[in-house]
């Protein structure tokens, strides 16, 4: 076997175990139920772990432009680890009064721990394919990333059914060192990359110069805001699609949409992949910002019509939003590395993916907010169109700049 093939396979095993954290709602489930926790206390350590994570992205990927995958990924591994041995340890009887301590301690642990492995996936495989492969293989990895929730749902709430809820968190640890660490340990870059690495340290460029450089490029914040559009309007679908389904059109059973906008994501990281191998990821992202908008109206129209015309659009809407959702996250990491180009991939990518991290779930909070108040999603649709559209025309503005796949790469260190 190919030693890159090698490298597809440990990122996409790394990629398919975070995927626990997008299931975190069963793991909620069983806090709630067992232990007696609130809706409140187990959203928590959800949005620790976002706001860490996505500020822990950042050093992981100067981490990893700096040292190499190896460091960085094996540690994030055993802190990633540690913080599902802790959430079990401290869930024990007794200790009720510690639970958002509990939670911030998980969520500082798991946020740091993922990130640092994390970041340095992309980059690693990225170095071993040329820029008419890469869609492909990103795509892959979050085909990995987008699929794993429908395995760690059934597997979480078939193991609650026959334990407690700590143990899972203590087997899911234990899960988390034996497979992140053995799937660390095969992340390589070639050869060569190994030697410009260990040229570029001998005299390597501090932080602060790097960063600066970065924020000097007349690109990085139009990418920063296409990140933070598409998580603003994906976290709130994510969020509330089984709202949305029963409270606009009265539909029961809206975990059938849930599993389809997950099966659609999972096709759209692939093909999507695939279509930006061949057309570039300008393009795609344009497409699938308008297609955003039309899904958004389809929701927005789909009232008017009986049961049958509501079914039929909110159906094409979840489909929509689910291949453009799997086609966006593979557009954005081959956007990073045409733009700043591989060696500053990651913190780059880190800095770009920080954005919508931190800040993306807010629209999902906000327009929950809002469907409390109103017992409509209308603004949502309404906000979410104009939203695609903004998407859309910063994804415009940085391909008429010249930032496609036929484009220079910036060289930002001389």
């Amino acid at each position: 076997m190919e030693q890159r093939t090698k490298v597809v396979i440990a990122g996409s095993a790394i990629y398919f175990t975070f995927g626990i954290y997008m299931s975190w709602s069963v793991i909620a489930g069983g806090l709630i139920e067992e232990l007696g926790w609130s809706i409140a206390e187990t959203s928590f350590p959800v949005a620790v772990d976002s706001v860490v994570f996505g500020i822990a992205m950042i050093i992981g990927g100067r981490i990893n432009d700096k040292y190499g995958p190896g460091k960085g990924s094996i540690m994030g591994a055993v802190i990633a680890g540690l913080s599902f041995i802790l959430l079990a340890y401290m869930t024990a009887p007794g200790l009720d009064h510690l639970r958002y301590l509990t939670g911030t301690l998980f969520g500082l642990l798991s946020g740091f721990g993922s990130a640092l492995t994390f970041a340095v996936i992309q980059p690693s495989v990225l170095k071993w394919y040329p820029p008419d492969k890469r869609g492909k293989v990103i795509g892959i990895l979050y085909m990995a990333l987008q699929g794993a929730p429908l395995f760690w749902a059934f597997a979480v709430g078939l193991a609650l059914y026959y334990t407690g809820i700590r143990p899972i968190m203590f087997g899911i640890g234990i899960f988390f060192f034996v497979v992140l660490i053995t799937s660390a340990q095969m992340i390589r870059v070639p050869e060569a990359e190994k030697l410009t690495m260990q040229s570029a340290n001998s005299s390597s460029v501090p932080l602060k110069v790097t960063l600066r450089e970065l924020f000097k490029n007349r690109l990085l914040i139009p990418a920063c805001l296409i990140s933070f559009v598409r998580k603003f309007i994906m976290s709130s679908i994510s969020m509330h699609l089984n709202q949305i389904v029963f409270m606009e059109y009265g539909l029961q059973h809206g975990y059938v949409y849930v599993s389809m906008l997950a099966v659609f994501t999972i096709a759209g990281c692939l093909l999507g992949g695939l279509l930006i191998d061949k057309k570039g990821e300008i393009d795609m992202l344009k497409v699938s910002f308008l297609l955003v908008s039309l899904a958004m109206v389809f929701f927005y129209l789909a009232k008017s019509f009986s049961t049958v015309g509501s079914i039929a659009l909110v159906t094409a809407a979840t489909l929509l939003i689910g291949l453009t959702q799997g086609a966006m996250n593979t557009s954005i990491s081959i956007l990073t590395v045409n733009i700043f180009g591989i060696e500053r991939f990651g913190i780059a990518f880190g800095i770009i993916f920080a954005l919508g991290s931190i800040f993306g779930p807010f629209g999902g909070m906000f327009f929950g907010w809002i469907a409390d108040l109103t017992g409509s999603f209308a603004s949502f649709f309404i906000s979410g169109f104009f939203l695609s559209l903004i998407g859309y025309f910063l994804s415009a503005h940085i391909g008429n700049k010249g930032r496609s796949r036929e484009v220079e790469v910036l060289n930002l260190v001389e």
